[in-house]
């Protein structure tokens, strides 16, 4: 905080904020708008909170994923696992894979709330077809909870794998990532392919 309140102590503001926002990640989480109604905080600071939280994350998904090959669950997890830090509601993030499995395309295609988010299969078909992709791999997030599956992603990912096979692409694995880890769906033998 030095680097934006200069010549002044800011050690009491950053427990001021860590106490307020719950951890180091929740102060680099929280909303701007309440970073900048925090006591000692104002506009420059909590840009450059914001802005710093972006920077770690852009880091984080270049230094983790410098193959960009999907082969395996592991490396459906790894690609994954740090494109949702910050993120404070649900998203669900698509990568296509082209030839050799790599990454032809990445990027987030539905944002909803902090407990649910919705998928339209027609636009995760669409985005396959444009992208001449062979393969999928779905990820979403749970904010704040755990990387188990509940009904409605089991429900999802059965009806995403069926629409996909419809086009001849695979649906290779559905990620969740939360606070306490990173689950391939895949790995854990809740894949339709696996007739669970």
């Amino acid at each position: 905080m030095y680097y934006c309140i200069p010549r002044k102590d800011t050690n009491e503001l950053a427990h001021r904020l860590i106490e307020r926002f719950g951890s180091f990640a929740g102060v680099f989480e929280a909303p701007y708008e309440l970073l900048r109604q925090t006591e000692g905080m104002g506009t420059e600071s909590a840009t450059y909170i914001k802005a710093l939280s972006a920077f770690v994350k852009r880091y984080m998904i270049d230094a983790y994923s410098a193959e960009n090959v999907i082969k395996s669950f592991e490396d459906a997890k790894r690609y994954m696992q740090y494109r949702f830090l910050s993120d404070p509601v649900e998203c669900v993030l698509l990568a296509c894979l082209g030839a050799g499995d790599r990454v032809v395309y990445s990027g987030k295609i539905a944002k909803g709330t902090l407990e649910k988010v919705d998928v339209i299969p027609s636009e995760v078909v669409k985005t396959c077809l444009r992208c001449d992709a062979a393969k999928a791999v779905l990820a979403h997030n749970h904010p704040g909870g755990i990387c188990n599956p509940s009904h409605k992603d089991l429900a999802t990912t059965f009806v995403l794998y069926e629409e996909l096979q419809r086009v001849d692409v695979e649906l290779f694995d559905h990620i969740i990532v939360a606070s306490d880890g990173v689950y391939s769906m895949k790995e854990s033998g809740m894949f339709p392919e696996t007739g669970a």
